[in-house]
């Protein structure tokens, strides 16, 4: 069962219901970036054995159900030998950097590298390197306010608030729900349980065709909660988190410019939040 967290809607609009709870936009910046909060889960899409069939191979451990990439006649997260969803799975050969692991499946995602060809594992964005999110596909909210794939994002574990920057890499089309975030964005969120803030920036990033390295989406991500908190100039973000401990205080710390007092006190102790925090206009 998902928890519900106190968020003051004053400042706020409603752009979707999903699953997992209400997407949210600030009401005097509807295109800048959108937000809402969802129940964790780990994406392994990507990675190079994620995907595998045991019983054909007994000695493999795939890190994923093969369920989660389809079925015979059916197959929508692996290559296939075909490129159409009936066709067959490609495995690895285990020979050279495009297909180093044998008899395993080539997962894909939604953002690639376009440098590499499709029965190279090094297309797809690696679910174990490359801290990611995977958004409900073709949602017309999103897509309204401009979402594009490889675009940056905010996520916060509410459990353990511990953050990081992220980028848009897969999609889900089954369900309404958000999320779903990539392995390497579970383990640097210290917590693979529980429920998680993102905060999508939907125009920013280099776009689809390029997977930038983890350095580069920290420091990117970063500048954009900056540039998105010095047009929020009434700090209506971080006003409509206030209620839930800390989450104000582990957004600013992020990169998020305010100019409102609070009376946080990180859970971790590393940081103090009280008072103003140096908005330059």
């Amino acid at each position: 069962m998902s928890t519900r967290f106190p968020i003051n809607s004053t400042f706020l609009e409603s752009i979707d219901k999903l699953e997992t709870g209400v997407v949210w936009v600030l009401k005097n910046l509807p295109d800048d970036a959108f937000f809402t909060v969802g129940q964790i889960a780990t994406d392994w899409d990507g990675d190079p054995k994620a995907y595998g069939d045991r019983r054909k191979h007994p000695t493999i451990a795939p890190h994923d159900h093969l369920g989660n990439a389809g079925h015979h006649g059916h197959w929508w997260g692996v290559v296939t030998n075909t490129r159409e969803s009936s066709g067959t799975p490609i495995e690895q050969s285990g020979k050279g950097p495009d297909q180093p692991y044998e008899h395993y499946m080539i997962s894909a995602t939604k953002l690639v590298d376009q440098r590499f060809k499709e029965n190279d594992v090094r297309r797809w964005t690696d679910a174990t390197t490359v801290p990611y999110v995977a958004l409900p596909n073709s949602r017309r909210s999103m897509i309204k306010i401009g979402l594009k794939t490889g675009c940056y994002c905010l996520m916060v574990n509410l459990q353990s608030m511990m953050y990081c920057f992220g980028i848009y890499a897969d999609s889900k089309a089954k369900r309404g729900r958000m999320g779903e975030i990539s392995k390497r964005a579970v383990d640097m969120l210290g917590n693979q349980d529980g429920s998680i803030l993102i905060v999508v920036f939907p125009a920013s990033g280099q776009g689809q065709g390029t997977i930038p390295d983890e350095q580069t989406i920290q420091s990117k991500g970063r500048e954009e909660l900056k540039r998105y908190s010095q047009r929020d100039t009434d700090d209506h973000l971080v006003k409509s988190l206030s209620k839930i401990t800390n989450l104000s205080a582990r957004i600013i710390q992020a990169g998020y410019v305010s100019n409102t007092p609070f009376a946080d006190i990180d859970i971790d102790g590393e940081i103090e939040v009280t008072g103003t925090f140096g908005r330059a206009r």
